[in-house]
């Protein structure tokens, strides 16, 4: 009787092991549909997956056979698809870092990337790295990233190159909800008119601003880049956007003249406990 209890204690420990587990500590490409259709055959029971998940295909047209992986530990990273958008990673809870959209180093371009959607995303609240999107042929807004508090790295929205070319980003309302980032805040975006979606950035969380390139930008007096430019931790570049934005000092008298600065209300917005709950 002992000994049965003990080869079902054995069994009901293999089965959760092989459940749930974590894989690749050295990361994936994806470059073919097969690939993806016997993931769940060549790692059974892979859930999390340590490395960095890179797909660059223009021949894979879904990503079905990931539905199991509920955390990437590394950057999910989207080179080069043609495929428009990740429902297959609709169970994704966890992302070590973000990059969407890939540049082509010899002829100074973009390489084709059809990513209409990142709503499969909708089900994470943090990033634990850098988030770079650009070179994005048919991404025009971040819908998906609404529940994202916190980037533990830079943000880098959108890129400009030698070759003029430059992303159809318009919409970043979906960022609203974000309250801190640990690194560079990069905006090149020629379609975007206002920061209003960054304002709930602790300033204190930035080091380092880019502001360049956007040419229909006029408001940038939020209160995150306000109170970043009164204090600055790191360097800062602003040119080649709309009066209003075209400068530094253009921005901080925008800020004066509409008094935006921290006050009782907007302390709220700083006194955040990351991660939560926090010992």
């Amino acid at each position: 009787m002992r000994k049965l209890v003990f080869i079902i204690a054995f069994i009901c420990v293999a089965l959760i092991s092989v459940s749930s587990q974590s894989c690749l500590p050295e990361g994936i490409t994806f470059t073919t549909q097969s690939q993806i259709d016997s993931f769940q055959i060549n790692y059974p029971g892979c859930t999390e997956i340590e490395g960095t998940v890179i797909f660059e295909s223009y021949e894979i047209d879904n990503l079905n056979g990931l539905n199991v992986v509920s955390s990437i530990l590394g950057k999910l990273y989207i080179k080069r698809t043609a495929y428009p958008n990740l429902n297959g990673l609709s169970n994704l809870e966890y992302i070590g870092g973000l990059l969407v959209g890939s540049h082509n180093s010899t002829t100074q371009g973009c390489y084709i990337n059809a990513i209409t959607s990142l709503e499969v995303l909708v089900n994470i609240d943090s990033i634990g790295g850098d988030v770079f999107i650009h070179c994005t042929d048919d991404l025009y807004d971040l819908s998906g990233l609404e529940n994202v508090k916190y980037i533990d790295g830079d943000l880098i929205l959108g890129y400009y190159d030698s070759w003029g070319e430059f992303d159809p980003l318009a919409d970043i309302s979906a960022l609203s909800n974000l309250t801190a980032i640990n690194g560079k805040l990069s905006v090149v975006l020629t379609k975007i008119s206002n920061l209003t979606a960054l304002e709930n950035i602790n300033p204190y969380s930035i080091s380092s601003l880019e502001l360049l390139w956007n040419i229909n930008l006029s408001h940038c007096h939020v209160l995150s880049i306000c109170e970043y430019l009164a204090n600055p931790g790191g360097n800062i570049w602003i040119g080649a956007n709309k009066q209003g934005c075209n400068s530094q000092k253009e921005i901080q008298d925008s800020c004066i003249a509409n008094a935006v600065s921290i006050n009782e209300q907007c302390l709220r917005n700083y006194l955040t406990i990351y991660p939560n709950p926090a010992h």
